[in-house]
């Protein structure tokens, strides 16, 4: 993971802070994320599920990108 830039609140445009539900004293960060497979291809639907993981412990807004308003399931690890 990368982080690729930082911006406080005061320099996120008003629509962006809106549809993020940013408050003051937050930060929107831009990150970059590399997914890699070790044994092959990563699906799309395993990449996905690495996005919303990610996105769903980092972001403290009270609106947001969410493709669905729950908690998105974690995969178990095999034994």
């Amino acid at each position: 993971m990368e982080l690729i830039q930082a911006s406080d609140y005061a320099s996120v445009p008003e629509m962006a802070r809106k549809r993020l539900g940013m408050s003051p004293g937050q930060q929107n960060l831009l990150i970059q994320v590399t997914l890699r497979s070790l044994g092959g291809s990563i699906s799309k639907e395993d990449a996905n599920r690495v996005y919303d993981l990610v996105y769903f412990e980092l972001h403290e807004g009270t609106a947001g990108y969410f493709r669905a308003m729950q908690a998105p399931e974690r995969r178990k690890s095999p034994p």
